[in-house]
This record gives structure tokens, C-alpha cells and sequence, in this order.
């Protein structure tokens, strides 16, 4: 197979994340979430996180985010329930995703660097990806999933930075809703009430 063809199929492969739902959520009972979509906050996330921290590389730990759910266009997303049942091998899936791929050596290495947490890097882009979660959940609660709230503290219980538990709180006592009702199209000073109608 050529390449270019490789690649073409590899790119179809990712886009199969859009068509992966977080299995967690159906625990709960609520909304769905691909993986895509929680893929993409949570490079955001790690991006951003990163920058708290000096000498840490924001567009590494971007990158571990991006591709850290990569293998579930193979094995799907496991919530834990089914992990305490089902064994799957996401490292071989990895391997076979990848493999021949022009950069596929790259993908491989920075997704063993996640699954591992072995660097500063793949430490934060855990948090991240605790944090995006998290994020999820609260917007879930703000819309009356009272089962959402049961998860918020042991969501938290799992982050290793402070700065993403200090994070964590904010989501926490947070509204989702505020970064718009705070923001008037042509006023760059958010209204002190915060929450007028437009």
C-alpha cells in the first residue's frame, strides 16, 4: 500500500473518534459525548494547563492529549465497569493503527509517554484529561443530572497537580454558562450583573 494511501485511510480511522461514544456517560444516563469532542477540550485544557507550569511544553502535552483515546477507534471507550470485566490490549490496537504510517514511530512513542506518565508532560495531560471530564460532568449537573455530582469529588481525588485541583474547584463551584452572560457583543466590559438578558 502506498503512502499516500496509508495515510488516507488513517485519516478515515480518526474520524471514527466522532462516532465513539464515552461509554461513562450512559452510566449516568445522560448525554452523549464522542471521543472526538472530549479529545479536542482536552488538548485545550492541556495546552492551557501547561502554561501554569514553566519549562513545561504546552504543544507536547497538546499533542499527548490528542492522541491519548486514539485507540479507541479500535476497542471503543470502556467505562469502568466493563474494564473490571473485559481485558483489551490498547497498546497492540496502537501498534497496528500506526504502523507503516509516515510518523507513525512519533504516535506510538508520545502514546506509550501518555499511557506511561512517565514526563511532566504526560502527567498534566492526565489532568487534563481528568479536568475535561470534569468540565462534562458539571455541565451535566447544571442541566439537573443529580447523578453527576456523585462523581465531581472522585474525579478530583484522581488529579496529581495543584493547579489542576485548584482548577477542579472552580469548575466545581462554576456556571457553565457565565463565559457568555458575561460578554456583551461591542462591550468589552462584562456587565456587573452578569446575567441580563441581551
Amino acid at each position: 500500500m502506498s503512502d499516500i494511501k496509508r495515510m488516507a485511510d488513517f485519516f478515515f480511522e480518526v474520524g471514527q473518534l466522532s462516532a465513539t461514544p464515552r461509554r461513562g456517560f450512559s452510566l449516568l444516563g445522560t448525554g452523549p459525548q464522542n471521543v472526538a469532542e472530549h479529545s479536542y477540550r482536552t488538548a485545550m485544557i492541556g495546552f492551557v494547563l501547561a502554561r501554569c507550569q514553566p519549562e513545561v511544553n504546552p504543544f507536547r502535552v497538546a499533542w499527548l492529549c490528542l492522541i491519548h483515546d486514539l485507540p479507541e477507534t479500535r476497542i471503543t471507550d470502556l467505562d469502568y465497569l466493563a474494564k473490571h470485566y473485559l481485558k483489551v490490549d490498547a497498546k497492540r490496537a496502537l501498534a497496528d493503527q500506526v504502523a507503516d504510517l509516515p510518523g507513525g514511530r512519533d504516535i506510538a512513542q508520545a502514546w506509550a509517554e501518555y499511557d506511561q506518565a512517565d514526563s511532566v508532560e504526560a502527567v498534566i495531560a492526565h489532568d487534563a484529561d481528568l479536568l475535561e471530564l470534569l468540565v462534562t460532568l458539571r455541565e451535566q449537573e447544571s442541566r439537573g443530572q443529580i447523578r453527576a455530582s456523585d462523581w465531581l469529588e472522585r474525579t478530583v481525588e484522581r488529579m496529581q497537580t495543584p493547579t489542576a485541583k485548584s482548577i477542579a474547584e472552580a469548575i466545581i463551584g462554576g456556571d457553565p454558562c457565565h463565559w457568555w452572560e458575561s460578554v456583551r457583543p461591542g462591550d468589552p466590559t462584562p456587565s456587573p450583573e452578569g446575567n441580563e438578558a441581551w
